[in-house]
């Protein structure tokens, strides 16, 4: 009986300790790292972003008479979304038609926002800011807007409103670095 009574005991340190071990790696890797997405010609601190080569596909399709390149990255941490969006359009890019894009999305869920003008390294930047309701909750968003000529990005967050969430997407959205020469 002691004998099985120690092996027991082992196996439940072994998993403890393994449990720990697998928390502590997941926790590692959600938390924000710079990342220079070079297709994307932007650096950002975040949850280490994915590229999202279907996104990428569809937005081609969709647009194929205006749109000669797109790279999308994204990520998740504690129910904040980040998201990059690089794309190259064959004439030039008006912010106001970007953001009458962003505001249809959120038509239903009573957005609340103002944009203000954000020169990002030499090109012409907007950053939209604001708040919506879904499902009763509060959300907060916030969306870096950058063109050169026909180079456009987007560094986006949307996530639960809480100051603690709101410093994160400030944070991310500082950190934005954009190679508008490239």
């Amino acid at each position: 009986m002691k004998k099985s009574f120690w092996i027991v005991f082992a196996a439940m340190i072994a998993a403890f300790i393994a449990v720990n071990i697998s928390v502590k790696n997941q926790e590692k890797k959600n938390t924000s790292v710079e990342q220079n997405l070079e297709p994307a010609k932007i650096t950002v601190t975040a949850p280490l972003m994915k590229r999202q080569e279907s996104l990428e596909q569809k937005a081609k399709n969709a647009l194929k008479d205006k749109l000669k390149t797109a790279y999308f990255f994204s990520s998740s941490y504690k129910k904040s979304e980040y998201t990059v969006h690089y794309c190259e359009y064959k004439n030039e890019v008006n912010f106001q038609t970007a953001v009458d894009s962003i505001v249809s999305k959120f038509k239903d869920n009573n957005l609340e926002y103002e944009v203000k003008d954000n020169p990002a390294g030499g090109c012409d930047g907007a950053l939209l800011e604001g708040f919506f309701e879904k499902d009763g909750k509060k959300f907060g968003i916030k969306n870096l807007l950058v063109k050169n000529k026909t180079s456009f990005w987007q560094a986006m967050t949307i996530y639960p409103y809480s100051d603690k969430n709101d410093k994160a997407a400030e944070s991310f959205i500082k950190s934005a670095v954009i190679n508008c020469d490239a």
